[in-house]
């Protein structure tokens, strides 16, 4: 998925930041074929759980994804279900298939499912927040990570910059304005 528009926007009601995601109102999904609307847009944008939070924020966030109101017995379409689509980040093929057939058969409860997604979501980033907290104990380390990465992209901006100037012929400090 390509963002379309470098613009951000502030939404007057809910109070977080949105981005346009491509070009087509109804053409953009979450990477895994899935298209939804711009209202699911805006929620899963602006609700990402953060990997880097306590665990109870972290539930919290989970357990507020926007779910349809289907009654629970009633047969859903995972293909329009946001939670399935987010979940399936997390899922193995087959694990995926089998949620995915739990949804059509009916009888399933959405809050199983988030309360399954917050323990995938804190396993698979727990090597990430343990990384993360010793770079924070290191700030020594933690500089110098940094440093590195600023100098490498200083290089690549430049680098940029000296081909920009030559295509549009602006040649600063170099007598050629």
């Amino acid at each position: 998925m390509i963002t379309r528009s470098c613009s951000n926007l502030k939404h007057p009601v809910c109070r977080f930041k949105l981005k346009r995601l491509g070009h087509k109102r109804n053409n953009v999904g979450l990477g895994n074929g899935l298209p939804f609307s711009y209202r699911e847009r805006i929620v899963i944008v602006g609700n990402l759980p953060e990997i880097f939070a306590d665990k109870e924020t972290l539930r919290k966030q989970v357990m507020s994804i926007v779910t349809d109101s289907t009654p629970v017995e009633e047969p859903k379409d995972p293909n329009k279900c946001n939670l399935f689509a987010i979940a399936g980040l997390f899922l193995s093929p087959q694990e995926k298939e089998t949620l995915a057939g739990e949804y059509r058969q009916g009888g399933l409860k959405y809050v199983n499912v988030k309360k399954d997604l917050v323990e995938r979501i804190w396993d698979y980033f727990a090597p990430y927040r343990a990384k993360r907290e010793d770079l924070v104990e290191d700030r020594d380390r933690l500089q110098q990570i940094m440093k590195m990465g600023a100098d490498k992209a200083r290089e690549v901006a430049s680098r940029m910059i000296d081909e920009v100037r030559s295509k549009t012929g602006l040649h600063y400090g170099r007598g050629n304005v």
